[in-house]
């Protein structure tokens, strides 16, 4: 018998496959020169971040802001990079400083 590993889920939040485009740009620092915009797809939202495909703007530690585009209203949120795939087009941001109202806004985005 062929020994599997044991995965053990260590999100905090559920996560849902939910699709929304989303609008982001690099916010600038000290060492930026210009700004850096672009768009892509939601894969794995929660309420304490996202996975996006699209064009990969920054590294881990940069912070974006992040426009999630919903058809009745748009979600702004600031968020830090956490990793990158650039191969894969891919690249995860944990929200920063939610309000109890933008939470409700995303547990709702997730239904």
């Amino acid at each position: 018998m062929a020994k599997g590993k044991l995965y053990l889920e260590k999100r905090k939040q559920k996560r849902v496959d939910k699709k929304y485009e989303i609008n982001y740009m690099l916010v600038p620092t000290e060492f930026t020169t210009q700004i850096k915009r672009a768009m892509g797809v939601s894969k794995d939202l929660s309420t304490g971040g996202v996975r996006v495909e699209g064009d990969i703007i920054g590294k881990p530690g940069d912070i974006i802001k992040a426009e999630i585009i919903k058809t009745d209203s748009n979600f702004i949120v600031f968020a830090e990079i956490k990793w990158v795939k650039a191969s894969e087009h891919q690249f995860g941001v944990a929200f920063l400083s939610l309000k109890a109202h933008d939470e409700e806004t995303l547990e709702e985005m997730m239904e």
